[in-house]
Order: structure tokens, then sequence, then C-alpha cells
């Protein structure tokens, strides 16, 4: 049910579907959120930050410098920071995903805003440090439990690649950001302000107390539209395992998302010009077998970690994303005008 329903804004509607009190499903939020900071289950914000004009691109990286962009990451538990890494990877603001196989590769997921294509694929296309593209447009859509299975490849065809026409981007990626971080976060300032976030983006602190009543008001709209807040979870297994990574051509993405829909054993799936992916439980038997049966390849995952949203690099004045860092007191101008606007927003309308 939390694939489908927000734990925080719709826990009545978790209760009626699963026959019991409400007062049981904030119990077992409880639990969960419990189970996730003992690290005895492991969590993944649903969320699609493809429909704020952005989009992936999927890299191999060449084996030294694989090497040392984990030497620096693996320290950071999140949010990871993109200056830690700047000098090891190009263009680092941009790095959304890495992913460590156990067959010693190193994948990773670029994000690539809207209009800045031609550029991110100049560089990503030159730099020797990688070791080749592997697609570059990918577009991911969360795996949702409550669908009928015959219905699956449709839902997966409409979300592929949706664009949300009332996206606000710098503050959309803050509470995307916030709930990356930590999924089962309940409404609250204390789980949900963006100080860390935006400190591992920035590289300086700010009062995200203050700024949480914009991420508050935005994560609403965005969990209206289905477009964040559903949660995935799953339990690590005896090996300490907890992902696998399920490669396929393009063309098998709708039917691996019908797959995942039946087993939910994936979190995401995701499908490009010339490749599909699916972040699945290292226990999905079903769905590895099926995958397989359909050509895909099936790789475990040793080690993951996910970027905060670069909210550094969106424009707010000219509405763009830019290559380079917005200077700091015009980041902090655009989120104080984005707060202004959200709490107008919330005042009731004058008469007369």
């Amino acid at each position: 049910m939390l694939s489908c329903y927000d734990p925080r804004l719709e826990q009545r509607r978790i209760a009626d579907v699963l026959g019991v009190s409400s007062h049981t499903v904030k119990k077992l939020l409880q639990r969960l959120r419990q189970s996730m900071r003992s690290r005895r289950i492991h969590a993944v914000h649903l969320r699609l930050l493809e429909a704020l004009g952005i989009h992936g691109a999927v890299v191999e990286l060449e084996p030294p410098d694989a090497r040392e962009l984990l030497r620096r990451i693996r320290p950071f538990r999140a949010p990871v920071s993109p200056a830690a890494i700047e000098d090891v990877v190009p263009l680092a603001r941009l790095l959304g995903t890495v992913i460590k196989l156990s067959d010693g590769r190193l994948l990773a997921v670029y994000r690539v805003p809207e209009g800045l294509e031609a550029e991110v694929g100049d560089v990503l296309g030159k730099d020797p440090r990688l070791r080749r593209v592997l697609d570059w447009r990918l577009y991911s859509v969360p795996v949702r439990g409550c669908l009928e299975p015959g219905e699956a490849e449709e839902w997966f065809q409409s979300m592929h690649g949706y664009r949300f026409s009332a996206a606000k981007p710098l503050a959309d990626m803050l509470a995307v950001g916030v709930l990356d971080v930590n999924p089962l976060a309940r409404l609250r300032a204390d789980d949900m302000e963006p100080g860390r976030l935006l400190e591992a983006r920035l590289g300086v602190e700010v009062d995200g107390r203050r700024l949480y009543p914009l991420v508050r008001t935005r994560y609403r709209l965005l969990s209206l539209y289905g477009l964040a807040g559903r949660v995935y979870y799953v339990q690590p297994s005896d090996l300490l395992r907890s992902k696998s990574l399920i490669v396929a051509e393009a063309s098998a993405a709708p039917a691996i998302y019908r797959v995942a829909v039946e087993t939910m054993g994936a979190a995401y799936v995701a499908a490009g010009e010339e490749l599909a992916l699916a972040t699945a439980s290292a226990d999905a038997e079903r769905l590895h077998a099926r995958a397989q049966a359909a050509g895909a390849s099936v790789n475990d995952v040793v080690y993951a970690a996910v970027l905060p949203p670069p909210v550094e690099l969106y424009d707010c004045r000219r509405r763009r994303y830019r290559l380079d860092p917005l200077p700091l007191e015009e980041v902090l101008a655009c989120l104080e005008d984005a707060l202004a606007t959200a709490a107008a927003a919330r005042r009731p309308a004058k008469l007369g």
C-alpha cells in the first residue's frame, strides 16, 4: 500500500484498504521507521524526478576513477555532497546515482536537465574517465503495487517521460530531496526540513526549519499528483544484499514493469533509447526468472548511493537549468521568493 498511498497524507485510506484502524497503521509506520533507522529494512522514496524536466544518462566509469569515486562517497551516510567528488568525475553536480555491481563494474546515472542536453552530451561523450555511455535518455517509473497487472503496461507508458506542467523545480527538488534522505519521514519540521540537503549542495549552513513551510506546500502538491511521497522497502537478505539491477533491451521495459507490479519485486523500472533497467530486490526470484526468460540479465548490487537533486543548478529568475551552480546569494534569493509565494498562497483572499 505504501507504493500507492502516501504514508503521511493517506493513512486513513491505507487503513480502509487494509481493513484495519488508523491507529494500527500509525503503529506499523512507526515500526518501519525504527527498522529503517536500525537498518533492518532498506527503504526507497518513490518519486518522479523526471517530471521536473530531468532525464537520465547511464555511463560506465573506468576502473581507477570508479575506485576513487567509491572511496570518496562511502564515508557519507546521506546526503552526499557533490563538492567531495568534483575532481573525480565530470559534471559531478549532475551525478544522480552510483551503482557498483558484483562483477566490478561501476555504473552511474547522470541527471540531464532540459535545455542542457547538448552540453552534457558533449562532456560525457569525450571525458576519458568514462568508459562508455550506455544510454543517453533514460526515464524511470516507480512501481505501484495497487495496479492491476492488466493495466500496468499502459500505466508505464503513460508515466514514462511525464512532464509536470505546474512544476517549480527549485522548491520541488527540495521536497523530493528531503524524502530521498528520509523516505518514511513524518510531516514535521524535525523530519522534513531541508537544512542538511542544502548544506550538502551549497556548502554552507542554511536555516532549514524556516524553509519547512515551502517544502511542505510543494510536497503536498507533488503527492496529490502521485509524483512524490510513496515508499518501497525490502528486508536485506542474510548476505547483506538488498538490491539487484535488471538490464534488458528498452523494448522489454513495459513487460518488466508488469511483472514488477505483480511481484512487488522492484522499486523502479526505467527505459531509454537502448536499455531497460530495473532496481529490484535481491531476493525477488519470480521477477528475476521472468526477466531472464525475456532476455534480461540480473546483476547483484554490492553498493549504491543516491545524490540529492541539483537545486543550485536551477535559475528561478530565468526559469531554466544551468550547467554551473548559481551564485549562493541568488540561490538564497530564489528560496526566499519561493517561500514568500508559498506563504501568500496559504493566506485566505481578502474580500472587496
